[in-house]
């Protein structure tokens, strides 16, 4: 009879814990799913400002040399997507639509994030 409620017990508890995840990542999935274009531009900026502060911190700490380095090979990635990121904001204010902002942020977000990571475990 203890082990039986013991039991039921358990798999309540389970199916509790397993609910829970299963909400929160029901939660992203939404937020996504229902996000208006302004709320995905902000949140782009936002992941732009925060990699872009990044880069500013390891750069002030390097050389010259490296310094010199850096700028020419990383530097004009930022003002790519900083012209790309500008160009939604614009298409969003009633500006010329251009229907690849979204996926041309996509597409370049993952490499920053991943060449920020290189930097930061003193790669090149």
């Amino acid at each position: 009879m203890i082990r039986k409620s013991v039991n039921a017990s358990l798999a309540v508890c389970f199916l509790f814990v397993w609910g829970l995840v299963g909400c929160a990542g029901m939660q992203s999935l939404m937020d996504n799913a229902f996000a208006t274009p302004q709320k995905k531009y902000l949140v782009a900026r936002t992941e732009y400002n925060k990699q872009l502060s990044k880069y500013s911190e390891l750069y002030q700490k390097q050389d010259e040399a490296t310094k010199t380095v850096w700028k020419e090979k990383y530097s004009s990635k930022f003002v790519v997507i900083d012209k790309i990121l500008d160009a939604w904001s614009i298409a969003l204010n009633g500006g010329l639509p251009t229907a690849n902002n979204e996926k041309d942020w996509l597409d370049m977000k993952d490499d920053l994030i991943d060449m920020i990571a290189n930097l930061s475990k003193g790669g090149q």
